[in-house]
Parts: C-alpha cells; structure tokens; sequence
C-alpha cells in the first residue's frame, strides 16, 4: 500500500524537527566539555588518584590533605584534567598525579603560599612551604601571594626570577629569619630573560608590601636582605615597593648587571646599603623615591653608577661617594635624631672622580650630649667635580660647630676639594646666617692664608705662625699694639654680605671694620665689630655681616689690635656676596 503525502503536510512536519536539531546538537556538545557541574564532582586527594578522568578538560574540585607525606599540605580548590606530565613536576598542589591525567588547579592570577602549608603565625618554620610555592611560581609565571598581616617564620634563602614571577601581599606581610640564620643573603632579586626585545619583561614590581626582618638593632644578623643582580646580564627595569628591612647588616647589595632600579616608600632601617667596587654593567639610573634610611650609624656606599634620591628621609645615616659614584638629592629631610658622638656627616665625596647634589632639602640636627665637630658635608681634596647645594636650610643649636674641629670654621662643607652652595639658610642658636664656603669664598684673596700672607696688606706686628702639625690651620699672630692686616676687593655686585672668621684673644682687644666705596672711591658706608679677651679667650667663630649699598664697587676690610698687652691670634676670614 502507497502512503500519499501532500508536500504541504511534509513540510509542517519537516520544520519543527530542524528547529530543533541544533539545539539538541549543541546540548550534546556543551555535555560533552562538562558532564555534570563541578560543584557535584568532590574529591580528597587520595579519591581523585584513582578517579578516571572521563576527558581532558574536565573540573573537579578537590580537598583535604594527603597524610601519607610530611611536607604535604593541600589546600582545596576547582581542578581541571590534562594530560600527562613529567613526574618532576608532580607537587601535589598545583599538579596531582591522576589515573589516566593530571589533574592542574585552576589559577586566576597568582599562586598562594597558603597553598604549599604556610601558616605565617609567627611561630611555625614555614620555610620549606615558601620555596615550594616559590618554585611552583616561577613554574607557573605568576605572581607569590602572601597573606597581610601574617608573620613566616623562615631560614632559608630565596631567589625571585623577575622575568618569571614577584612576591607582594594586598597589604603588609612579615617574613621573618631565625637569629641563627648566616647565609650570605636572604633574598636575590635577577631576571634570567636574555632576550633584548622580551625585556619589557622585568617591567614589574618585584617585590611588594612585604617586611623583611633580621635580629635586633644590637644583633644584627650578618647577611645581606636582598642581594640584586649576578651573572645574569639584564637585572633591570623593575621596582621595589612598600618594602621594609630592618636587623641586617647589610640591607641592600648590589651585584653585577643591576641597573634601573627603582625603590618607592621603602623603609631600610639599621643597616647599610652597599654598591661594591668592580661590579659590571651596573649602577645606571637607580631611583629612591619617598624612602627612610635610618639610625645605627648606618650608611649608603656607593663606588659607581647614578643615583637619585626623591622626598626621602635620612636619619643618622650617610651617603658615603667613591670611584665615580654620583649621587642626586632633593626635596629631602636629613637629621641626627640625637647621636652621641661629636662626628656626623650626611654625605662624603671620598674620590676625586665623584659628585653630589642636594637641592631644596632640609636638615635638622636635634639637640645631643656632645657638640658635633664636623662639617655635615665633606669634599676630599683634587674633587672638581665637586658638590653642589642649592635652597638647603639647617637648622640646629649650639650642639653643632665645626669650628672646634679640624676645619676651623664654621661651615658645612669640609675638606678642600670643590663645592658651590647657592642660597643655603642656617639657622644656628635661633639666629638665621647664609652659610659660607670654606673652599670658594667670593670676596676675599687668600682667605685661608694657604700662600702666607699673600693678598694681604700688613704692618710689622702681624706675622705668620707656623703650623705645629699638618691637621692644623694656618694662623696669624697680632702681637702689639697698632698692629693691622687688610684687603681692599673690587666687588661686582650688590646683596648680602656674609663672614665669618676664627679668633683667640689672649690679651689686648680686636677690631674689625668692613668699609664700602663707590666708583670714584668716596667711601659710602663703614662698619666696625668690636672683640675682647673676656668674649673670645678660647677659638670661637665670630659672626658678621652688612647688607652692602647698591652703588658699591670696592670694599676694604682690616682688622686692628690694640692694648698695651697683645696676643691676638686669627685663622680663616671667609667672606661672601650673597645676592
């Protein structure tokens, strides 16, 4: 029998069930990927080990631990199926040996030390967790998560790959060694990527809101905290931040190869930082930005490369320049947070190849048992390179004068090599001076009689006394009454004048008198200071100053003893036109 179909009917029935096949079709194929939701398929470690894998790709989610291995911790999460791995790689954490797979976590961003069994309660050895979930980063490529406010209790070393992977936590975490720990770093930051054109690479912070802590201030432990660079040839171009060291000897080691680095709200406390001689490839544009170095007479030697230093804080600390160091300062606050000894220095050009500078900055020296005997700054001898400062204010009292030490003046840079300061305020005994230079004195010839008494008009009762030994200045002698030294200057500009001069009056009575003339040599204005025996038995600095008339062109400055008893001795006249 025929069965006779209309082709109308054919298509009414025909319509619907190709409707219907893609959706079908696409049930089939979205169950193919996932056949049962994830939250269903729950395993223990041990479960999923004999668990067949229905196909690659499939989720799970695992928990617990495995008992059978000490150093095992497992913390939960969403699996996924792949294929088979290596056995090296097999961690039981991030892979887990499957039946027919492995099974991998599944990982949005970072790998978490928590993962690996750190605890970070501060009493714990989770040492062997962190570099278990060290090495699973750098496998990875991903970022070291560590929990804020947790304290890990470690000893051993650690070495970060900055191409691979970073350490940070979302607020501050603590890793802190045991006392006994000695090896020669804590930490090493290093980028293994050699490829010129895949450094962008290392653009990363590579540390972040992370303490790292030694022993105590008297115990310091003597490794280094974080050692940069080595043989790897581009250990660059990252950054370190919200980073606090503190109970190391050395905070900070650089090596070969490290360079543009930058250090941003960083807290290096206690212990020094150093650059060492002989490093390669090293020391290019290294940046510290809103940083505190602080106490233990603690310091920054660097012998190479270009630093600069923004919006920081030193206390009680020194930049200390060798080789062809250069170093750059500004808009910071220095300050001896009460030192105990009558030595302190900010920064030391201790090569004749270095430079510095430190502009718009302040410094303040708190009041201490002892007076502070040297310069805050210091130059050696044959530097033309030089130091240079520029809108510097100081601030101290009567526990800050460098004149009773070996410079005898009272200045802030020592030494005789080159420097150049540019509106620098002092603040000295609530009374505010421009500060002079001892090395570059603008007015006056020979201001440190170096070439006797060349320069210098004199009568018969000035002479030149001899120098006992080499740490002593040269020094002039008044000897009876009448007795007189001077300099007539020519002058090519009007201001401020400011000066300065060391005196010992043993007997008899000094006067200093500062006289300005114009072109046609008509004298304009005269001042006089009068210094007695019973103000000055003992070398003191003396202080004066004259605000100079706009149509000076000479000035002649002499001083004059008298009495009929006279033993007046003089060092160092430093005068300067500040505009």
């Amino acid at each position: 029998m025929k069965l006779h179909m209309s082709k109308t009917y054919f298509l009414k029935k025909l319509i619907p069930s190709l409707t219907l096949f893609p959706v079908l079709t696409s049930y089939a194929s979205s169950n193919k990927d996932v056949i049962e939701s994830p939250q269903s398929k729950r395993y223990t470690i041990e479960s999923i080990k004999q668990y067949i894998s229905l196909f690659i790709g499939e989720c799970v989610f695992i928990s617990g631990q495995e008992a059978t291995q000490d150093d095992s911790f497992f913390y939960s999460g969403y699996f996924v199926s792949i294929p088979v791995i290596a056995d090296e790689l097999i961690d039981n954490v991030i892979y887990i040996r499957g039946k027919n797979c492995t099974w991998k976590r599944k990982i949005d961003d970072f790998i978490d030390v928590s993962w690996f069994g750190a605890i970070g309660d501060g009493i714990n050895d989770d040492s062997n967790a962190i570099s278990r979930a060290n090495i699973a980063a750098h496998n990875e490529c991903l970022p070291l998560k560590f929990i804020p406010g947790h304290i890990y209790q470690v000893k051993n070393t650690y070495e970060i790959d900055v191409s691979k992977t970073s350490w940070f936590s979302s607020d501050l975490s603590t890793l802190k060694w045991f006392n006994d720990f000695n090896a020669d770093f804590a930490i090493r930051l290093f980028s293994s990527q050699k490829d010129y054109s895949k450094r962008f690479q290392n653009v990363k912070v590579a540390i972040k809101s992370i303490a790292i802590i030694g022993a105590g201030i008297k115990n310091l432990l003597d490794s280094c905290a974080i050692k940069i660079g080595g043989d790897e040839r581009n250990s660059s171009l990252f950054t370190i931040d919200s980073v606090s060291i503190q109970g190391w000897r050395t905070t900070l080691a650089f090596d070969n190869n490290s360079w543009r680095i930058k250090f941003c709200d960083c807290h290096f406390l206690w212990g020094n930082i150093i650059a060492p001689p002989g490093n390669k490839n090293s020391g290019e544009c290294m940046v510290f930005d809103n940083c505190m170095f602080a106490d233990n007479r603690s310091y920054t030697e660097l012998h190479y490369g270009d630093w600069f230093f923004s919006k920081c804080s030193f206390d009680n600390h020194e930049v200390k320049l060798f080789g062809d160091a250069n170093v750059f300062i500004n808009q910071s606050h220095m300050e001896n947070p009460g030192r105990k000894t009558t030595d302190f220095t900010i920064v030391s050009i201790n090569s004749i190849n270095s430079f510095a500078s430190v502009i718009d900055s302040f410094i303040f020296i708190s009041p201490t048992p002892k007076i502070i005997n040297t310069p805050l700054f210091y130059v050696i001898s044959d530097n033309e390179n030089g130091l240079y400062v520029r809108n510097l204010r100081f601030q101290a009292t009567e526990n800050y004068n460098p004149s009773k030490g070996t410079e005898n003046a009272l200045v802030l840079v020592g030494g005789d090599g080159k420097s150049y300061l540019e509106n620098v305020r002092v603040s000295l005994n609530n009374k505010s001076y421009l500060a002079l230079n001892k090395n570059d004195s603008s007015v006056l010839m020979n201001s440190r009689f170096k070439d006797g008494l060349r320069y210098w008009d004199f009568n018969d009762g000035v002479s030149l006394q001899a120098r006992i030994s080499s740490n002593d200045s040269e020094t002039i002698v008044f000897s009876k009454n009448g007795a007189s030294l001077s300099q007539s200057v020519l002058v090519k500009s009007t201001g401020i004048l400011s000066g300065g001069m060391m005196l010992k009056i043993v007997s008899g009575d000094l006067k200093l008198t500062l006289e300005c003339y114009d072109s046609l040599d008509n004298n304009i204005t005269t001042r006089e200071w009068n210094c007695s025996a019973s103000d000055y038995s003992d070398w003191s600095w003396v202080r004066f100053g004259e605000k100079l008339p706009d149509n000076i062109r000479k000035i002649k400055f002499y001083c004059k003893s008298f009495g009929q008893s006279v033993d007046v001795k003089l060092s160092t006249i430093l005068m300067d036109i500040i505009s």
